[in-house]
């Protein structure tokens, strides 16, 4: 019995809930007046800023520390509507007003980021003792941390007017390949044959098909994305290569030497590190090769391919339905780790996974918070 058969004999997956966190999905009544509270908050927040700039004193340090707690709780509620807007562009790529919510996200966090430059630069200019005293406060312990190193990323940047220009461009170019890759993904189908049977099928089911224990299903699967995906290259390219221009000119501007620059401060990271890291890599290459010699001999082939990487080894008589997967799961990672079980049966329970295997969906797997 082929796989594809097999599968007709098991219950569907089931869907993740999103109905928990606004009922409706994009066109849910509480998720528009969600943004409308806080678009007035930001604006609440901007108008508030400049009280900030008389600058810390015992006096003014409670209202610091007020508007440092709302700017946190902004950024929360920022992420969520992004993450939520990705969601539901996630579960259905032709959802065109996801994508419009996202987009109005990314407006939200432009805001946010903008007033974040400002408080980097007035942070630089608060003396060590104030500074030290404020970030002390008990109320802000948690975030204490963050605060001084969001006081240290203002030597790195630009002056305040040129990275909130930078910002301000971003939200439209920068951040907007995102929106770009789920539309050209979301649009690529392709026909696929299996059991005499021709199927449309999106690229997220097509991935699906690259882990199938019959060669011959991985190899046309592997095919057909790579054929699908050539279609698009030449936008893709276009697309990259700008984002990386956008980078490296503003790279420029600031100062960095370096296109991993960013990414290290981002990771918390050294060169040094990065550079040790692709060492032990480098000497251990060599380590695969017996890898890859005993899987080719369990699968009985002469040439491994890039296909052959997720291949099973050996036969499954069966496959496993979602329920007996699950238990599968809890109960293995049971045996060595009992709160990575019990989160992974909460997730489960709370119906957090998208599992069903379903056309317009966007291909692969992530995770997203949801804010609080």
């Amino acid at each position: 019995m082929t796989t594809a058969e097999k599968m007709k004999k098991i219950p569907p997956a089931p869907t993740w809930d999103l109905e928990s966190i606004f009922s409706g999905g994009s066109a849910s009544e509480d998720f528009k007046k969600f943004r409308t509270e806080l678009k007035t908050r930001i604006e609440k927040a901007e108008k508030e800023f400049p009280s900030l700039k008389a600058g810390l004193s015992d006096s003014s340090q409670n209202n610091w520390v007020s508007f440092i707690l709302e700017f946190q709780s902004i950024i929360e509620d920022v992420e969520l509507v992004i993450s939520f807007a990705s969601m539901c562009g996630s579960q259905d790529v032709t959802d065109s007003e996801a994508g419009a919510i996202e987009s109005e996200g990314f407006v939200y966090l432009a805001n946010w980021e903008k007033m974040e430059i400002e408080l980097q630069d007035l942070a630089s200019k608060q003396s060590d003792d104030s500074w030290a005293k404020l970030v002390n406060d008990e109320r802000l312990l948690d975030i204490k941390f963050f605060l001084n190193e969001l006081r240290e990323k203002a030597k790195l940047k630009m002056p305040v007017e040129m990275e909130s220009l930078a910002v301000e461009l971003s939200t439209n170019g920068y951040h907007t390949w995102d929106q770009l890759y789920t539309k050209i993904a979301g649009d690529l189908k392709v026909d696929f044959e299996e059991d005499g049977k021709v199927t449309e099928m999106s690229l997220g089911q097509l991935a699906t098909k690259m882990s199938d224990s019959d060669r011959a299903i991985r190899k046309q699967a592997f095919e057909k994305m790579s054929k699908a995906w050539e279609s698009r290259q030449d936008l893709a390219a276009i697309a990259l290569n700008s984002l990386a221009g956008f980078r490296l000119s503003l790279y420029d501007r600031r100062g960095w030497e370096s296109a991993e620059f960013e990414p290290l401060k981002n990771s918390r990271m050294q060169q040094k590190t990065l550079d040790t890291m692709w060492k032990v890599i480098k000497d251990n290459l060599h380590r695969l090769k017996p890898y890859v010699d005993a899987k080719k001999k369990l699968l009985n082939i002469d040439k491994f391919s890039w296909y052959d990487q997720f291949a099973p080894c050996g036969t499954a008589d069966k496959l496993y339905a979602y329920d007996e997967a699950s238990d599968f799961i809890y109960k293995n990672l049971k045996t060595f780790s009992s709160d990575m079980a019990e989160f992974a049966k909460m997730a489960i329970d709370k119906r957090w996974i998208e599992a069903e295997d379903r056309a317009n969906k966007r291909g692969g797997g992530y995770c997203t918070g949801t804010g609080k």
